[in-house]
């Protein structure tokens, strides 16, 4: 007759006990990591929707400034428009370009396409653009208006920049501080002048193009016999440079209102798809489907 053996058996059980007690101690363990990794996205999420809140406020208030300065600008901009316009892109003539660019990231290609585009025209390459493919300048001078556009060149052209403008939003940009912009580069007296920029189409697209801008040289060699329909007091030759000063400011104005104005709105599409899709994908894995 087989004798029970109890001490085998005692120890079958004591291990049965113990792995139940590890599992439950383990089970609780992954509960506490999950409900605070749970937590954690929550807080992820609130914290989007705050971006999200602050970038489409600042979009509104970019777009109310864009009606009220298009509005501004293009009838001047008409009235110089209606000069005869020369050969004015020649060789052996240096060039002044302008790029604006926003100070932080997260927005997209507003800022990767006016770096690009600034890198083609640094290396003499092709842009599929008629204002500049004709150009071919001795010198080169850029202005950079935007902390990104200085980390983008830097490295490859840092001999180029003249100077950079950066956090000239952090308060809202005015015609005033734009002025001093403006001034700083006419002082150089440039003979070609090109900013380049994102032009804010619609709600759902904006363009990066390349805007051609009347130097003062330039200006003294125009026929100017188009602005004799207008009235001036006092007389044209007297108020002609500020009338330019005034263009100009106008121009460069308007072209970095359109650019804030496509960086918030880009900033508002990339926060509700990219942020609120990988957060999705985040809940799948902290629940445990994937």
């Amino acid at each position: 007759m087989l004798k029970p053996n109890f001490s085998s058996f005692m120890t079958r059980c004591s291990m049965l006990s113990w792995n139940t007690v590890e599992k439950k101690k383990f089970a609780s363990d992954n509960l506490r990591s999950l409900s605070l990794r749970i937590k954690s996205v929550k807080s992820i999420q609130k914290i989007t929707k705050a971006m999200k809140m602050v970038a489409a406020s600042k979009f509104k208030g970019d777009q109310r400034r864009l009606e009220k300065c298009s509005n501004f600008s293009t009838p001047l901009v008409d009235v110089f428009n209606r000069l005869n316009k020369l050969d004015i892109h020649k060789k052996n003539e240096e060039l002044a370009i302008i790029a604006i660019s926003s100070d932080k990231g997260l927005c997209g290609s507003v800022n990767s396409s006016v770096s690009r585009l600034c890198k083609k025209l640094l290396e003499n390459e092709q842009v599929n653009n008629e204002l500049v493919d004709n150009i071919t300048p001795n010198k080169i001078y850029l202005y950079g208006i935007g902390e990104k556009i200085r980390s983008a060149l830097s490295r490859l052209h840092k001999d180029k920049f003249q100077v950079i403008y950066n956090e000239y939003n952090k308060i809202p940009i005015n015609f005033l501080t734009c002025s001093y912009i403006a001034e700083r580069i006419m002082n150089n007296n440039h003979s070609n002048i090109i900013i380049i920029y994102n032009h804010f189409k619609s709600a759902i697209s904006f363009d990066t193009q390349i805007l051609s801008v009347f130097s003062q040289k330039q200006l003294n060699k125009i026929n100017k016999k188009e602005l004799t329909h207008f009235e001036f007091e006092p007389e044209m030759d007297y108020i002609f440079k500020d009338i330019y000063q005034f263009y100009f400011t106008s121009i460069l104005y308007n072209s970095i209102i359109q650019n804030l104005a496509s960086e918030q709105h880009n900033i508002c599409i990339i926060i509700k798809i990219e942020l609120v899709k990988n957060m999705y994908f985040l809940y799948i894995n902290i629940l445990g489907i994937l």
